[in-house]
């Protein structure tokens, strides 16, 4: 797997520091030298650069800092990957259905007389979070047949999915279909009906119908929740399995064209560095990387790619979870930031002292805001804006707070109405360090401000090392790359 310091490692390698800024043409340039010939694609490389924070050099033209090149890069890897897999997943399964409609119409008469129900059931949704239960179960009836349906692994009990087709043949004299819904406790023998739907044949149509079934209790009573599905009525189901084989195939087809388009981008990306991976490899266990390397496609442009529909979705690509990274893989928190954290800590101290006879509640939100800022992952624009405009509000209250004690400075009246007669020198110190936390709010409010330039780039990730404890930022962020 190719790391965020595989990348970095290879910018340095071929000249391109760390904290050094590029511009757009001088990265293509370098990534040229990189891959060795002139093959890199500039409309690849733009949708990089777009994701990428970048700056205004002196000559007014956009630049890019190598270490958040190499942080994009590596996001998009990872995202490419995981792309792959999918479509790689998705081309079987649609194969598999494929094969499975071939099947039954080998078996199935062209002049049919018999009518058939199509159903694929979604999920039930928006099951009251005041049921309890451990398990439960859709029944599907038509007439004498029946089938039961359980929900994927591990449910959600609000929302649980089925994402299961079935089929039925429509018999004479039977115009409704049923479906129930059922619970139930790990305590309890039987299941619990929660809700039951019906749909009358007669409104069903050749074209495939999503619906919303609202489900009632046995009175006929809402019990809120409903069935997603969608269902259509066959009337001969040679033609109909004839359709759906068609269809797979233009998925399929679909699916083959979109593999090779990000192959194509997947292996662009990864050829610069793969070189400097495999010869780390190769020093570390003193052999050959001949595996490595088969396990990367030499591709060409999508245009270009052979007839083999399933070329790219043979190889074998790491599984990384997009919300999540390596350990090695967060870099030091910059110097800014770092400073920023015990800018942050100072205010706190002061606010503390200042809450001990001056009502700053205020104060105290924004010191909350400011510290679950890297405590509880919280490196994002709009928590740092919520706390920037409350730091703004406690400057204001700052402002009209001294403006109305101030006076108690210089005055020879002993009659505090707030703290009592001995309280003069106590109101005294509190004015001073409230005077010291307003200027100071001012540095809060610079440091802040860096943060908020930081956050906006959507794959910064940085590792805080406060009191000898590491705090990873920027796990919990989404992803926004190849969608």
């Amino acid at each position: 797997m190719i790391t965020l310091k595989h990348i970095e490692a290879t910018f340095e390698r071929f000249g391109f520091l760390k904290n050094q800024s590029l511009t757009g043409n001088e990265i293509q340039q370098k990534m040229d030298q990189m891959i060795g010939t002139k093959d890199m694609d500039r409309d690849v490389l733009n949708q990089i650069l777009a994701q990428c924070h970048k700056s205004i050099n002196q000559n007014y033209e956009q630049s890019y800092r190598m270490q958040d090149l190499a942080q994009t890069i590596h996001s998009a890897i990872i995202i490419l990957g995981n792309k792959l897999e999918k479509i790689k997943t998705d081309i079987h399964t649609f194969r598999e259905k494929q094969k499975k409609h071939q099947t039954q119409m080998s078996a199935t008469s062209n002049s049919s007389e018999f009518k058939h129900i199509y159903l694929m059931i979604n999920s039930a949704n928006n099951i009251s979070k005041k049921i309890s239960y451990t398990d439960c179960h859709l029944q599907v009836a038509l007439g004498s047949q029946s089938q039961r349906l359980k929900p994927i692994e591990h449910f959600d009990k609000v929302n649980p999915e089925f994402n299961r087709e079935i089929e039925f043949s429509i018999p004479n004299n039977i115009y409704i279909l049923t479906i129930q819904l059922y619970t139930k406790q790990n305590d309890s023998p039987l299941p619990t009906l929660m809700g039951q739907a019906q749909i009358s044949l007669s409104t069903l149509e050749e074209q495939l119908k999503t619906l919303k079934l609202q489900l009632k209790d046995p009175l006929g009573k809402e019990v809120g929740c409903f069935i997603d599905m969608q269902v259509q009525l066959i009337l001969n189901r040679y033609e109909y399995l004839q359709n759906q084989v068609g269809q797979s195939g233009d998925k399929i087809d679909q699916l083959t064209e979109l593999n090779k388009q990000v192959a194509y981008q997947y292996d662009l990306l990864t050829r610069p560095f793969r070189h400097r991976h495999e010869e780390k490899i190769t020093n570390e266990n003193g052999q050959t990387s001949n595996q490595q390397e088969s396990s990367f496609i030499q591709l060409k442009k999508p245009e270009e790619v052979a007839a083999d529909p399933l070329q790219t979705s043979k190889v074998e690509i790491n599984k990384t979870d997009q919300n999540s990274q390596p350990e090695d893989e967060y870099p030091q928190a910059p110097y800014d930031l770092d400073l920023g954290m015990t800018i942050f800590s100072f205010y706190g101290l002061i606010t503390l002292f200042v809450c001990s006879a001056k009502p700053s509640f205020l104060d105290v939100l924004v010191c909350h805001g400011l510290m679950f800022t890297v405590f509880l992952d919280r490196f994002e624009p709009e928590h740092v804006k919520l706390v920037g405009l409350g730091l703004m509000a406690s400057i204001i209250y700052d402002i009209l707070w001294l403006s109305q004690y101030h006076s108690w400075w210089d005055s020879n009246d002993q009659n505090n109405p707030e703290w009592g007669e001995e309280a003069s020198m106590f109101l005294k110190i509190i004015l001073v360090l409230t005077y010291i936390q307003f200027f100071y709010k001012f540095l809060v409010f610079y440091y802040l401000y860096q943060f908020y330039k930081e956050s906006l780039d959507p794959v910064k990730s940085y590792i805080f090392k406060i009191w000898n404890i590491e705090y990873k930022v920027g796990k919990n962020r989404q992803y926004v790359f190849w969608q």
